[in-house]
C-alpha cells in the first residue's frame, strides 16, 4: 500500500515548535500532569500557550548549560592521547549528538518568538545519511548499509535535514527486530522532472520491519498522530514540515510483515562542471619537472610531463587522438643535445593549432627569448619562479587565449 502526501497538504493542527520533543523526552501533551510546570501551574489556564512557551524556554536554557558542560567534557577526553581508537570513535559520535541537541535546545529557548532557521548550505546527503546512521544505528544490533552516489547535494538548513533524517531512521530502527533487522539508506540523483531545472535528489529509508497497517497510512503525517505507546506523534509531522520547506515530496510504501520505505524527492544543486585546464610541461631536468608539476597541480591544473621534445610531441599527439587536448604548454627554452622549446613549438602547433605555450628559461638576455611571440609563444616566464609568478603567467596566457577564441567566433572562424 502506498500513501503519498504533497508537503503542502495538511491534516490536523500543527505544533508551534518545529521540533520533535520526543528526542528530549518531554511530554508536551501533558498527559498525567505537566512534568515541567507542575500540575497546579497557572500555565494550564493559559489559552494562548504564551506562559507555557516561556517556561519551556527557561528549561531549555538550563538544558543548554548541561549540554555545554557535557560537550566540554567529551572534547577534553578527545584531547587525551591515551584514548583508545574505538573509544575515540564513540566519543566523536557523542560529541555530534550533543551538538545536535544544542541546536534543538536553542530552538526551544527561542520558541516564544519567531526563530529563523540556519542559513542554507550545500549538504552532501550521502555523508549526512552516514552520520545519522552512525549516530542512531551503530551498536543497536540491526544491520544497516548506505548506498549513496557521489556529490548528491541539496541546499538547505543542515540541522533541519539532520533532524528530518534522524526521525525517519529512528522510526525504521524501532520498527525492526534487533536480531534480523536490516535498514538501507539511499541517496541518488535523478534527472530533473522539468527540462532546464536543477536535478532531483532521491532519498530512501527502507527497513524490513513490521510494516504499517493500511488504515493508518492515511494519518501518519498528521500532527500528534502516533501508533506507538507513549509516542508524541510529532516525528513524521516534523519530517513533513521540513520537506515542505525544501519544496519536495514524501511518499511511503509499506506492507505488513515485510517492511516500510519512505521516499523523499528534494531539489538538488545544479553543479556546473569545473574545467581543469591541461598543461604539457617539457623540461629535461627531472627534479625541476617534478617541482613545477607539483606547483601546477597546486594551482588546479592537470599536468603531463615530458623530458624531451620527442616525448612532448608524442604526448600531444596522443592527447589530440583521444580528444583530451592540452590547453597550455610550458617548454624549456634550451635542452642540451635535444630540440628545445623554440624548435618544439612548431611541431606542437602542427598537431594542435589551438595550443598556447609559454617558453621558460633562465637565459633572459637571449634575443630569441625576448622575441618569443614571433616564434609562436604566447608568453615567457623566467627561471626561477615561484607559485604566484607561475599563476600570473598562466592566467595571462589563458585570458589572452580566451579573448582570441571569442574573436575567432565573432569572425566565423572554425
Amino acid at each position: 500500500m502506498t500513501k503519498q502526501r504533497q508537503p503542502n497538504e495538511r491534516a490536523g493542527s500543527s505544533m508551534a515548535l518545529d521540533l520533535d520533543p520526543s528526542m528530549l523526552s518531554l511530554d508536551l501533551d501533558n498527559e498525567g500532569g505537566d512534568p515541567l510546570l507542575g500540575e497546579q501551574s497557572d500555565c494550564q489556564q493559559d489559552p494562548t500557550g504564551t506562559c507555557r512557551l516561556a517556561e519551556l524556554a527557561r528549561v531549555a536554557h538550563d538544558l543548554n548549560n548541561l549540554l555545554t558542560v557535557g560537550l566540554g567534557r567529551v572534547q577534553a577526553a578527545l584531547d587525551l592521547d591515551s584514548v583508545e581508537p574505538n573509544a575515540r570513535k564513540e566519543l566523536k559520535v557523542a560529541a555530534r549528538a550533543i551538538r545536535q541537541a544544542q541546536k534543538l535546545s536553542r530552538r526551544l529557548m527561542g520558541s516564544a518568538v519567531a526563530v529563523e532557521s540556519d542559513e542554507p548550505e550545500a549538504i552532501d546527503v550521502g555523508e549526512l545519511l552516514r552520520e545519522v546512521g552512525e549516530f542512531l544505528l551503530d551498536s543497536q544490533g540491526v544491520t544497516w548499509e548506505i548506498k549513496a552516489g557521489k556529490g548528491v547535494e541539496i541546499l538547505a538548513d543542515r540541522s533541519e535535514i539532520f533532524r528530518m533524517l534522524s526521525n525517519l531512521v529512528l522510526n525504521a530502527r524501532e520498527a525492526t527486530d534487533s536480531k534480523r533487522g536490516r535498514i538501507v539508506l539511499t541517496a541518488m540523483h535523478l534527472e530533473s522532472l522539468t527540462p532546464g531545472r536543477a536535478p532531483v535528489v532521491r532519498v530512501e529509508i527502507r527497513d524490513n520491519g513490521c510494516g504499517i497497517p493500511e488504515p493508518q497510512l492515511n494519518n501518519i503525517f498528521d500532527a500528534r498522530y502516533s501508533t506507538k505507546a507513549g509516542g508524541s506523534g510529532l516525528g513524521l509531522d516534523v519530517v513533513r514540515q521540513v520537506v515542505k520547506r525544501c519544496k519536495g515530496t514524501i511518499d511511503v510504501d509499506s506492507r505488513l510483515g515485510e517492511g516500510t520505505t519512505f521516499t523523499l524527492l528534494l531539489p538538488g544543486i545544479e553543479r556546473q562542471e569545473i574545467t581543469r585546464h591541461r598543461v604539457l610541461l617539457m623540461d629535461d631536468d627531472r627534479d625541476v619537472g617534478q617541482v613545477i608539476s607539483a606547483m601546477l597541480r597546486t594551482l588546479g591544473f592537470d599536468v603531463e610531463y615530458a623530458r624531451s621534445s620527442m616525448e612532448a610531441v608524442d604526448l600531444c599527439r596522443a592527447a589530440v587522438n583521444r580528444n583530451a587536448r592540452f590547453d597550455l604548454a610550458i617548454l624549456d627554452f634550451l635542452i642540451p643535445g635535444e630540440l628545445g622549446g623554440v624548435e618544439t613549438i612548431p611541431l606542437l602547433l602542427d598537431l594542435d593549432p589551438n595550443i598556447s605555450a609559454l617558453v621558460s628559461s633562465g637565459y633572459t638576455s637571449d634575443p630569441i627569448v625576448n622575441e618569443y611571440q614571433s616564434h609562436g609563444f604566447a608568453g615567457f616566464i623566467a627561471k626561477p619562479y615561484d607559485l604566484s609568478e607561475l599563476r600570473s603567467a598562466l592566467d595571462e596566457v589563458l585570458e589572452s587565449s580566451a579573448t582570441r577564441g571569442k574573436t575567432s567566433e565573432r569572425r566565423g572562424r572554425p
